[in-house]
């Protein structure tokens, strides 16, 4: 098992893909790894007035230490 994981596996996500070595991915359209844990989260979605509360949900899901956000976020996010 891979400790990183990619979730949104757009243009964005696909780039960091090829750039992190060895990962899994959650897309959120077409599902994805479930059940494990991941040490590092790469967020790679876009910002909605959910961002917040969906970025809490995939830590709390997948029991990441670390969170990486690829994003454009509204300021104070």
């Amino acid at each position: 098992m891979s400790n990183q994981l990619v979730i949104g596996y757009g243009e964005i996500g696909r780039a960091v893909g090829k750039n992190i070595g060895e990962h899994d991915f959650y897309d959120l359209a077409r599902g994805g790894t479930t059940g494990d844990s991941y040490e590092i989260l790469h967020i790679c979605f876009p910002f909605s007035g959910v961002f917040v509360d969906d970025v809490r949900f995939y830590i709390d899901a997948f029991k990441s230490e670390h969170v990486i956000i690829w994003s454009t976020v509204q300021i104070g996010t």
